[in-house]
């Protein structure tokens, strides 16, 4: 694995760019880390543990402040211990799927300081957590789309009618329906394995938060509509924000189509 981390980095570094001028593995925000490293450090598979490592310690204190809210202070250190042990030592090469469970976890905590403070600004901060986790690889959607189910489950107001439903309960029903069957398309491919990993736990979250949907009492669809709009506007907005970047980087080199279907359609040939 390492090696192949370097030469993509490596390759930057001479100039080329991912999916452009060479196969790129993930999406390439890791590659572009590398590389980072590399022109600072020099070209040595060791150097590309540093960011993993600082990484790794931001993440344990992530996961010790979310744990404080369920344990005492020794409870949530053991926690994170325990975390830590195993993790990141099993297999310390900096592989992306490290970055996504740290951008899984401060996506987290910052869903929870919302939670807590009702400030806008950390949807904001969640969403664009959840854009960086997909830059390092396909599957950190999935940190996106836990949050914007998390979201999703979190209704502000029920007041209102006991019996008249109106397009929002419909839309969204639809909404979560599709979700759970686009996921089972996607992972049957791979077998009964993956199906249970992903598309099991996802529908019963989707039918858990279908059940309140359509649960009385029913508020007008406008002050739904406006209340959903609340807590998942910022955070698309924040997933927006480093995706967006990428792909305009990605139209100014030239290289947007190749990117797609490296990110996209590789992956599944592979």
């Amino acid at each position: 694995d390492e090696g192949a981390l370097g030469q993509s980095a490596e390759r930057i570094l001479g100039g080329e760019i991912p999916h452009r001028d060479f196969d790129e593995i993930y999406t390439g925000l890791l590659s572009f880390l590398h590389a980072g490293v590399f022109a600072l450090f020099g070209i040595k598979s060791v150097f590309l543990r540093i960011p993993l490592f600082l990484a790794t310690m931001g993440w344990l204190v992530a996961t010790y402040k979310l744990m404080l809210r369920f344990t005492p202070p020794a409870g949530a250190a053991a926690v994170a211990l325990v975390a830590l042990v195993w993790s990141v030592p099993n297999y310390p090469a900096s592989l992306p799927s490290w970055y996504i469970l740290f951008a899984a976890t401060f996506c987290a905590l910052a869903l929870v300081r919302w939670h807590e403070t009702a400030r806008p600004a950390y949807l904001l901060l969640a969403g664009a957590l959840g854009g960086v986790a997909f830059l390092f690889k396909l599957s950190g959607i999935f940190v996106l789309l836990g949050g914007g189910l998390a979201l999703r489950a979190t209704d502000v107001d029920r007041r209102g009618d006991r019996t008249a439903r109106g397009s929002f309960e419909w839309l969204m029903s639809a909404a979560l329906v599709l979700v759970a069957l686009a996921l089972g398309v996607v992972a049957g491919r791979e077998g009964e394995r993956q199906l249970l990993r992903y598309v099991l736990p996802t529908a019963l979250i989707a039918l858990a938060i279908l059940g309140r949907i359509t649960a009385p009492p029913f508020a007008s669809a406008a002050d739904r509509w406006r209340a959903l709009w609340g807590r998942l506007g910022p955070f698309a907005i924040g997933a927006v924000v480093p995706v967006g970047l990428f792909l305009l980087f990605y139209v100014v080199v030239g290289g947007l189509p190749t990117m797609l279907e490296g990110v996209f359609v590789t992956p599944f040939r592979r």
